[in-house]
């Protein structure tokens, strides 16, 4: 029995009772509460029709061996990766005989290598026609997801070889029969790509002499003998691509096939969603990465932590699945297709992206937010200006606009640039500073904050420009005439605001000295009233006496 991971998808809902090809005997009932976790079989029409006895042969047919039954089914996991199973039936002479042995190797040889034909096809052919009967094509399954893959089937597969004991005080065959049963000629199933696991279950010992039980050993199952006192009933082993079973009943071995489908499948998906999220950070890394550092965008990363979140949505639909199974052979197949240590990679792996996703997001979050900090400044700076000129000019308009008696008319009409509107000019410009002062202001103390010594002496000599403009302004109220009054009036206002901030940048920088002074201050007060205390109540009271 063999079983091929294939290229093909379903994301239907149909199936086939389980017991139409398995014996699953009085595991029916557990069989049916986990169904969804477990392996889908698919009816018989997506293979085109039910398979016969003799629609199934190996491509060159081996002396020695006569076929007896053969079928094939589809299954389809809860990845809805989908598994082809091709069974062969055959009998052959003794396995004692070496040529019987040889033709057997040679079926197997054959049937690994996909060498099989069903209905005159090749079982390639014949698995590349699947599509037309319901299932989809895999993407994963290829570099280029616009292309179908050249094959169906998919590198992933294993093989069950299942031995009936023809006589009931037969032993399990010796050891260089069951080398040329469990390995090939052709790589990866030769003897150097595994080494056999062996799963306690499935390796029976008849009682020793002494009445003790001895765990089986590969140099034990493998050298049975003639002068062994220990006999193995039943035998079982497991390697990545095939798996020897001797004289199990049938419910153990088809509930050993339906592990063995859900590992194929798991194999294969670990494979494509491994390839698929190396695709994808490559072609990240080609096509979107950017090597100079700030300019990577939200937008460049949002395609691969999407795709990269769809392969770990699909990885935790290719686990193991809720069932009662034969756990020796079930953990012992695990380990020979490594795929508990896949599926440890593939999380560490994704978690290792994820970390550097999370990096990139990051730096994406601190250059956005010191964007919009640029835009606040930016925007504060611009309000400031509005409010330099719009307030001012707009007290001015609205002054002059409404009649009032402190515009003459008549023939006393004057210009607006006349001395006479020298103090709403002040007052104007005092409007449109106040609040570019207090807008300013706290970027003033962080500033001075960082830089103290600078901001102490840029605001001394802020404070002396604004005196010195101050001081000359009002000189000009005194002997200035005409239009120099009133912008008189308005240096005057620039005269105020460089004194706040002068004085503002003073007080910011002397702030932490005075109040060093202040608490020295009171602490020195505080310990000559500590000490009278002290004193006095050391001094014994007259009266006392």
């Amino acid at each position: 029995m063999c079983i091929y991971s294939t290229s093909w998808l379903y994301l239907g809902q149909k199936r086939q009772d389980l017991s139409a090809k398995l014996e699953l005997s009085g595991l029916t009932r557990h069989y049916e509460l986990y169904k969804d976790q477990l392996p889908r079989l698919l009816p018989p029409s997506f293979l085109g029709g039910p398979i016969g006895a003799g629609d199934i042969a190996i491509a060159e047919p081996v002396t020695g061996i006569t076929m007896t039954e053969s079928d094939a089914a589809l299954f389809a996991l809860p990845s809805n990766q989908v598994v082809l199973a091709v069974s062969l039936g055959f009998t052959t002479g003794p396995l004692s005989e070496p040529d019987n042995v040889t033709s057997v190797s040679r079926v197997l040889e054959q049937s690994i290598g996909a060498a099989v034909t069903i209905r005159g096809q090749s079982l390639i052919a014949y698995a590349d026609e699947l599509g037309q009967h319901g299932l989809t094509r895999d993407t994963l399954a290829t570099d280029d997801p616009t292309e179908a893959p050249s094959e169906a089937l998919l590198p992933e597969r294993h093989q069950l070889v299942f031995i009936a004991r023809r006589e009931k005080d037969k032993w399990v065959p010796t050891q260089s029969v069951i080398s040329e049963l469990l390995y090939r000629d052709t790589p990866p199933y030769r003897e150097e790509f595994g080494t056999p696991k062996i799963p306690e279950q499935l390796n029976l010992v008849e009682q020793s002499d002494d009445g003790e039980f001895v765990r089986p050993t590969w140099s034990s199952v493998a050298g049975q003998g003639e002068a062994s006192t220990r006999k193995l009933i039943t035998l079982g082993l497991v390697t990545p691509y095939v798996s020897l079973l001797y004289s199990h009943e049938r419910y153990v071995e088809d509930s050993i096939f339906l592990s063995t489908v859900h590992a194929v499948g798991t194999a294969s998906r670990f494979r494509q969603i491994w390839h698929e999220a190396y695709r994808q950070v490559r072609r990240f890394r080609d096509q979107k990465q950017r090597q100079t550092a700030g300019l990577q965008t939200r937008a460049d990363l949002e395609e691969l932590a999407d795709n990269l979140g769809n392969l770990q949505f699909d990885l935790t639909f290719s686990v193991e699945f809720p069932l009662m199974r034969i756990e020796t052979f079930h953990t012992a197949l695990y380990e020979a297709m490594d795929l508990s240590t896949q599926a440890k990679a593939l999380s560490q792996m994704f978690d290792q992206l994820d970390g550097s996703l999370h990096s990139e997001l990051t730096a994406i979050d601190v250059r956005e937010r010191r964007r919009d900090d640029g835009r606040q400044r930016w925007n504060a700076f611009a309000a400031g200006i509005l409010s330099l000129i719009g307030v001012s000019v707009g007290f001015v308009i609205a002054f002059l606009g409404v009649n009032t008696t402190e515009v003459p008319g008549g023939n006393d009409e004057l210009s607006m640039w006349a001395p006479h509107f020298a103090d709403l000019y002040l007052i104007a410009a005092l409007f449109a500073l106040t609040p570019v002062f207090l807008i300013s202001f706290p970027y003033l103390r962080d500033w001075a904050t960082q830089r103290r010594i600078v901001a102490a002496w840029i605001g001394l000599g802020t404070t002396a420009f604004g005196v010195a403009v101050l001081a000359a302004t009002l000189f000009e109220d005194h002997h200035g005439t005409g239009r120099a009054i009133v912008l008189d009036a308005i240096f005057k206002a620039v005269a105020v605001f460089a004194l706040l901030i002068g004085l503002s940048l003073v007080g910011l920088w002397s702030r932490k000295p005075l109040m060093t002074w202040l608490r020295k201050l009171l602490a020195r007060r505080r310990r000559p009233a500590t000490g009278r205390t002290a004193e006095s109540a050391s001094r014994p009271d007259p009266a006392a006496g």
